[in-house]
């Protein structure tokens, strides 16, 4: 994973058009070019030298270090802005296109797909009850999913990736989940704090892609090794690998509202998880060192192979754009649409209504213009890094998602017209 400056990106953030969903022969002969140029990662061989380099590193450090997840939901980035939550929410919901539907217009995300086909994917959200959590792994074409919220621990898999086929009549929605991960695990987490603080060579850039909505296109990963693959794409170019403003951790192996916001090309995609059962060397069931991954190996396997069947259906170079929450984000919706709060402005703004990256309206232009950025209507990396930078000058915490609550405390007016005006 190569780091770039913001400065070598323009400052406009910007997004194609709705009807562009998939590439010409010429696009797409451009971007398979990209594509086996790209610093995709991807697991390397257990060398004697690795080893060695890792156990200088360990030596050197003051304490022995564990990835974790923070121990409260007000100290993760993606969840903080939910912890205050009213809505009394079961643990255990059934996930549905209007549950889907919910989110998308609160967030104010506007997804395309080629064949009406979206991916998803839930940080922190496992299929079955409780007592099923990781013994359940896929779940297709359903009109009601049963799920369980989690947190992530960067060993497990405690996340779920899939499609929503968001068909123009509602009642041929259907939605397909698959076990898997959507956080770096242990191994490369460990890798990059040991490079920034020791210089310890063979190590990648490791992060954490953000809660959001972000354009990909069908394509490959690492060099065409993994094909078909989801490639995290330029929203302002399907034929571009993506910038992105990512989270990395430096000071310890926790992501954190302490750690930094980096904006560059990550090249985080979405890919198998490699093996099926945990690794010791990766002290995890699944590589990553900020991509999204799927159940399964290489050799096409488990919902991996599932995954990919529905990328071949739609073809290289289709668009499939992705919309990535937690499981809590989820649960707070699921409850509104049950209890009939959905409805209740007052409630759904407090509750879910956010800007973040892809999110797309006369909201977002206002804030961008308070941001000091040019004008847009589109929630891309620069204005994720720039509201961050402008949190920590407040002294807020630096989560990068802008909310009702945030916007009464700066006494901006953002949220105080209808967001499409």
């Amino acid at each position: 994973m190569n780091e770039y400056s913001i400065s070598a990106f323009r400052s406009v953030d910007g997004v194609i058009a709705p009807d562009k969903l998939e590439l010409t022969d010429a696009e797409l002969q451009q971007a398979r070019v990209q594509e086996q140029s790209a610093d995709d990662p991807a697991p390397q061989p257990d060398t004697l030298i690795r080893r060695i380099s890792r156990f200088i590193a360990t030596f050197s450090a003051a304490t022995p270090l564990t990835a974790k997840w923070p121990d409260q939901d007000a100290h993760a980035p993606d969840y903080r802005h939910l912890s205050a939550s009213t809505i009394g929410a079961a643990t255990t919901f059934n996930l549905t296109p209007g549950v889907i539907e919910l989110l998308i217009g609160a967030n104010r995300f506007d997804p395309h797909g080629k064949n009406d086909v979206i991916a998803l994917a839930f940080r922190g959200l496992a299929l079955g009850t409780a007592a099923e959590i990781g013994t359940r792994h896929e779940m297709e074409n359903a009109i009601s999913i049963e799920v369980t919220d989690v947190r992530p621990n960067h060993s497990d898999y405690r996340c779920l990736l899939g499609f929503y086929k968001r068909d123009a009549d509602p009642t041929k929605r259907r939605l397909t989940l698959f076990s898997g991960s959507t956080v770096p695990n242990p191994h490369y987490m460990r890798g990059y704090y040991n490079k920034v603080n020791f210089g310890t060579p063979f190590s990648t850039a490791c992060n954490m892609v953000p809660t959001g909505g972000y354009v990909f296109r069908v394509a490959s990963h690492h060099a065409g090794t993994i094909k078909p693959a989801l490639r995290m794409t330029d929203p302002d170019d399907l034929a571009q690998d993506a910038k992105c403003t990512v989270l990395r951790t430096t000071n310890d192996l926790i992501f954190g509202l302490d750690d930094t916001w980096d904006t560059g090309m990550p090249f985080d995609n979405v890919h198998c998880t490699y093996v099926t059962a945990r690794k010791p060397e990766w002290e995890a069931a699944f590589s990553s060192a900020g991509c999204l991954t799927v159940r399964g190996k290489q050799v096409a396997s488990d919902q991996w192979a599932k995954f990919q069947a529905v990328l071949n259906q739609l073809g290289q170079g289709s668009r499939c754009d992705l919309m990535l929450l937690t499981g809590r984000d989820a649960r707070i919706a699921a409850a509104m649409l049950l209890n009939g709060q959905s409805g209740n402005d007052v409630v759904l703004r407090r509750e879910l209504v956010r800007l973040r990256p892809g999110s797309q309206s006369a909201e977002v232009a206002r804030l961008r213009e308070k941001l000091g950025l040019s004008a847009g209507n589109y929630f891309g990396p620069i204005t994720k890094k720039k509201l961050t930078e402008r949190q920590t000058q407040q002294g807020q915490p630096a989560d990068g998602i802008f909310t009702p609550e945030l916007d009464s405390l700066w006494g901006w007016s953002v949220f105080d017209a209808p967001p499409d005006t």
